[in-house]
């Protein structure tokens, strides 16, 4: 009986490791952004074996000026081969504010669409304060 449940206790802590990762993703209202993170460099830094599975856990954007005039951001991933996926979206942005942290589709693996090259996009509703730059930060969460 100890044996068996030794074994048990063994084969269940044999699941997949994950860890998290914040980097820059760059001006989203001026066009694609591409999502360029080496998984073979950070998945090697922590000895692990490679990705399996990337999920976006935030997307903030910041704006120098605000984000008055706007009233929604989407950001979606789209290839012919993968097909179109929206990422992260916020439908309501308070007035005077210069950060927005967008609500993520937890399920989404975004893997293929990395392994693919495949450039994210905003869609901005509204009309965003002329001259604005806008910066933004992904955490992603990777599976190994």
């Amino acid at each position: 009986m100890l044996k068996v449940s030794l074994l048990a206790l063994v084969l269940t802590g044999c699941g997949s490791v994950s860890f998290n990762v914040t980097q820059p993703f760059g001006d989203v209202g001026n066009g694609p952004v591409t999502l360029s993170l080496d998984l073979n460099a950070e998945t090697a830094k922590r000895a692990l074996s490679v990705a399996k599975l990337v999920n976006v856990l935030t997307l903030d954007i910041t704006s120098d000026i605000g984000f008055d005039g706007v009233s929604g951001v989407a950001v979606f991933a789209n290839s012919p081969e993968l097909g179109a996926r929206q990422v992260c979206t916020l439908q309501v942005i308070a007035p005077g504010v210069t950060r927005i942290a967008l609500i993520c589709d937890p399920l989404l693996n975004v893997l293929p669409f990395m392994n693919n090259d495949v450039p994210f996009t905003a869609t901005i509703t509204g009309t965003p304060p002329s001259g604005a730059v806008y910066s933004s930060t992904i955490q992603l969460k990777v599976s190994t």
